[in-house]
């Protein structure tokens, strides 16, 4: 299991949030940053709380230029970041202004990712689909699917999709994550406010599950969105974890 963990805080406070995810039994950091030059930093203090770095989100690092030549300068560093320390690089294009419109998207992806491909050719890249209220497109898992069939990656093996529990859920799209299967290379979870579980509504908590269940099934790795602040989240996240994949 990994953590996905907003990093606006001091080093100290990074240290206290990594080490208890450590002693809650997780296994590794899907890091949050806005600042893709704090990676190899950051790389090296998850690696001394013997975790793993899993993953590299980078929807932060550049949602306020949306689709812009500046976004993909940043998204290009972190994905150097990312080969480096063989982690994945989580690419969901929030929308940081109300001009970045679906063809703008369709174009930065197609041409950003190309030139990463060429650039990394050991990079592991996961398109994140975001919900339309965030994002222009990719929003679902079909549209994921449309995003590889446009630019040839289908069949491209450093290229998936990630399944975010919290956009994909309240869309009702639970349905769609088993035909996508062989293009998931990532599940994310998280409840309405980016929650971890177990939350108050056990109708949610059961859309969770499946989702966690689905990637314990098929091998993928998990990660659950944990709040800094939270002094027992971790503990009880990874406790709900363990009561659903123990049914």
């Amino acid at each position: 299991m990994a953590v996905n963990h907003y990093l606006d805080r001091p080093e100290a406070e990074f240290l206290t949030a990594i080490r208890r995810v450590r002693a809650a039994g997780m296994t590794g950091i899907e890091l949050n940053t806005p600042d893709p030059d704090l990676i190899d930093h950051l790389a090296v203090l998850i690696r001394a709380e013997q975790l793993e770095l899993m993953a590299i989100a980078t929807g932060r690092m550049a949602c306020h230029d949306g689709a812009s030549p500046t976004a993909g300068e940043v998204l290009s560093r972190a994905a150097a970041a990312a080969e480096r320390h063989h982690a994945k690089l989580v690419v969901g294009l929030i929308r940081g202004r109300a001009s970045l419109a679906r063809d703008l998207v369709e174009r930065f992806l197609r041409e950003t990712l190309g030139r990463i491909l060429v650039v990394h050719p050991h990079i592991q890249v996961v398109i994140e689909p975001i919900a339309a209220r965030e994002a222009a497109w990719p929003n679902t898992l079909a549209d994921g699917l449309d995003c590889l069939d446009r630019f040839g990656w289908r069949n491209e093996p450093r290229i998936k999709l990630l399944a975010d529990a919290f956009h994909l859920v309240p869309s009702g799209e639970m349905d769609q994550w088993e035909a996508a299967r062989p293009w998931i290379g990532h599940v994310q979870i998280a409840g309405p406010a980016r929650a971890a579980p177990p939350l108050a509504d056990p109708a949610i908590d059961a859309q969770l599950a499946q989702a966690l269940r689905f990637a314990a099934d098929h091998g993928l790795d998990c990660g659950f969105e944990l709040a800094a602040n939270a002094t027992d989240e971790a503990e009880r996240c990874a406790a709900w974890a363990a009561s659903v994949l123990a049914e």
